[in-house]
C-alpha cells in the first residue's frame, strides 16, 4: 500500500491485506491498480515534475489538473447512452491531488482499430462513443467558468503543439486560413470536451460495455473537437483496410450530429480532423499512433490531409 493514498484507501475501506501495485501512467501522473478480492479500482495521482528528467513542465499545475479531472468526471458519469458509460469516480484528495475510481475490465479501443480483422467492429464502438458524446457536450454544467480558467494554458499548449507546429507542413497559401482556424479554436467556449479522447481512453469491457476514462485534459471549447480527435485514428486505419473514406467520415459524423443544417460545426470538425490525422502522422509521439505503418501508406495519409486542409481552410 502507498502511505500517501491513505485517505483514499479509508473511503474505498481497503485493508492492508488489499493489493496496490503501480502500472503504467502518464509523463506527469502515477496510477495505482488496488485489487479487493474480485475488486479493483484505479488511483491516479497528478504531479507538477515530470517522471523524465529535464522535460519542460506543464503549463497548469498538478492541482488544476486534478480539478479539472473531478470536475469533468463527475459531470461525465452523469451520462450514459446505450452501452457507452463512464467508470464511478468514489473518493478524491485534492491534498495529495489523487483520485480514486471504478475499474473497467476489458481491452482499449485502439487494440481493435489497428487490427484488420476488427476494423468494422471498431467503427461500430466509436460510432456509440459519439452518440455517448453528443450527450456530454449538450449536457448543462454550472461550473463551466471554473474549468475553463483552470484548464486554457492546457489548450493553448496542446494548441502550440497538434496545430501550429504542423502548420510548416502546409502549402503557404493556406497558412492565413489556418492561423485565423486556430485562433477561432482557442476562443470558442460553447461546451465541455474530453480533451484526449483517443482509443487508449477508451475500454471495451468484458460485460460488452464501453467504458470513457481519463479527462483530466478536459477543456471548455467547441465539440467538433472532441469527435475529429477520435475519428483521426480510424481514418489512419481505413488506409490499410482500403475503406472509402468520404463516406466513412460522414457516418460517423452523423452518429454525433444529427442536424444535418449544421454547417458551420461540420467544417470545424473537417478541419480539426485534418490537423488531428496530421499531427499523429508527424507529430512527437507519431510512434504511438502511426509507427506500425509502412512508407506507401504514410505517404497517402499525408497527401490526403494536405489536400483536405488545402480544400478546408
Amino acid at each position: 500500500m502507498i502511505p500517501s493514498h491513505q485517505k483514499l484507501y479509508a473511503a474505498l475501506k481497503l485493508t492492508d491485506n488489499d493489493i496496490a501495485s503501480v502500472i503504467e501512467g502518464g509523463l506527469f501522473n502515477e496510477v495505482h491498480r488496488v485489487i479487493r478480492s474480485e475488486e479493483h479500482f484505479y488511483i491516479k495521482s497528478f504531479a507538477d515534475e515530470a517522471k523524465t528528467p529535464g522535460f519542460p513542465p506543464l503549463p497548469t499545475t498538478a492541482l488544476q489538473r486534478y480539478q479539472v479531472a473531478v470536475d469533468l468526471h463527475e459531470n461525465a458519469q452523469k451520462v450514459v447512452t446505450g452501452k457507452v458509460y463512464v467508470p464511478q469516480l468514489l473518493a478524491a484528495d485534492p491534498a495529495n491531488r489523487a483520485i480514486a475510481m471504478e475499474g473497467a475490465k476489458g481491452i482499449n479501443l485502439y487494440e481493435y482499430i489497428v487490427n484488420n480483422e476488427t476494423f468494422h467492429f471498431a467503427v461500430d464502438q466509436i460510432s456509440q462513443v459519439l452518440a455517448w458524446l453528443s450527450s456530454l457536450h449538450t449536457l448543462e454544467n454550472s461550473n463551466i467558468l471554473a474549468i475553463s480558467s483552470n484548464s486554457d494554458a492546457f489548450k493553448y499548449y496542446k494548441a502550440a503543439l497538434q496545430y501550429r507546429a504542423i502548420f510548416e507542413l502546409l502549402f503557404k497559401k493556406n497558412l492565413e486560413g489556418a492561423n485565423a482556424f486556430v485562433n477561432e479554436h482557442l476562443t470558442l467556449q460553447a461546451t465541455l470536451l474530453h480533451g484526449d479522447l483517443n482509443s487508449r481512453n477508451i475500454i471495451i469491457c468484458e460485460d460488452g460495455r464501453i467504458a470513457v476514462i481519463d479527462f483530466e485534459q478536459g477543456q471548455v471549447g467547441c465539440g467538433s473537437h472532441d469527435v475529429a480527435y477520435l475519428i483521426s485514428e480510424i481514418i489512419i486505419a481505413s488506409f490499410v483496410v482500403n475503406e472509402e473514406i468520404e463516406a466513412l467520415t460522414n457516418l460517423l459524423w452523423s452518429h454525433y450530429e444529427t442536424n444535418a443544417t449544421n454547417i458551420d460545426k461540420y467544417k470545424r470538425f473537417r478541419r480539426h480532423l485534418g490537423f488531428q490525422v496530421l499531427y499523429r502522422l508527424k507529430g512527437p509521439s507519431r510512434h504511438i499512433w502511426t509507427g506500425h505503418l509502412n512508407g506507401d501508406i504514410k505517404a497517402k495519409i499525408e497527401t490526403w490531409c494536405k489536400r483536405e486542409l488545402c480544400s478546408r481552410l
